[in-house]
């Protein structure tokens, strides 16, 4: 039987053009659009709380129609409590702005990415499922590629230690560099270096899988992964 290469989980051309597209307009775009329009006009609390009802409407309709967590509506709401906790907490110096906007928000990301490596399936698999599964019968699919194959459990939990262990040294690193260069080019240094680092990581994540998409190309069709 002929044994056709899979996508790598991580390759997003086969699900932005539907899916994830549809939603990253409802959770990012349109409340990044209405952000600067609504503080213009009212207090910072009350349009973070209008701009979160895009990412939380999303969430619910997502649980109620694929009983699946909506997971970049649940990252949206993450960099929308950071705004809230900046707006409540205002920085009295540079280190705590610093601290709230860069090296708190990564680091405790990481870390919640290692919690899941020990508490149940690592977070890399549920972001796996999310961009590739799209019906309860998928979702079923998914959990039973991943009790049945040691080898896709083995990657993603060396995923998962990458992207947690990697976020906290970035942001080790991030207060590092605040503290040896000026402020006055620290924020946009930051900015611009933690966009490489996404970046980088995205892509090698990608590789990595590619790596085990090849390598599960010599085994059975029972062992593949059950959706591109």
């Amino acid at each position: 039987m002929d044994k056709q290469r899979h996508a790598p989980r991580l390759d997003f051309t086969n699900v932005v053009p539907s899916n994830i597209l549809q939603t990253i307009v409802i959770d990012l775009a349109f409340p990044y659009m209405l952000y600067p329009i609504l503080t213009a006009r009212m207090p910072l609390l009350g349009a973070l709380g209008i701009v979160a009802l895009f990412p939380i409407a999303h969430i619910i309709w997502n649980l109620y129609q694929r009983r699946m967590l909506d997971l970049i509506g649940i990252g949206a709401l993450y960099f929308l409590l950071w705004a809230l906790i900046n707006d409540l907490v205002p920085a009295s110096s540079l280190l705590q702005l610093e601290l709230q906007h860069y090296t708190l928000p990564i680091a405790l990301v990481g870390l919640l990415i290692l919690l899941t490596h020990v508490v149940g399936k690592p977070l890399l698999f549920y972001i796996d499922r999310y961009c590739h599964a799209h019906s309860t019968a998928q979702n079923t699919a998914y959990n039973d590629y991943w009790q049945e194959n040691a080898t896709y459990r083995r990657m993603l939990y060396r995923l998962n230690i990458v992207w947690g262990v990697g976020q906290i040294i970035f942001a080790a690193l991030l207060l590092a560099l605040f503290r040896v260069i000026s402020s006055d080019i620290y924020f946009t240094v930051a900015l611009v270096a933690s966009c490489l680092f996404y970046v980088i990581m995205a892509m090698w994540s990608v590789h990595y899988e590619d790596t085990y998409t090849q390598s599960t190309e010599t085994t059975s069709n029972d062992d593949q992964k059950p959706y591109k």
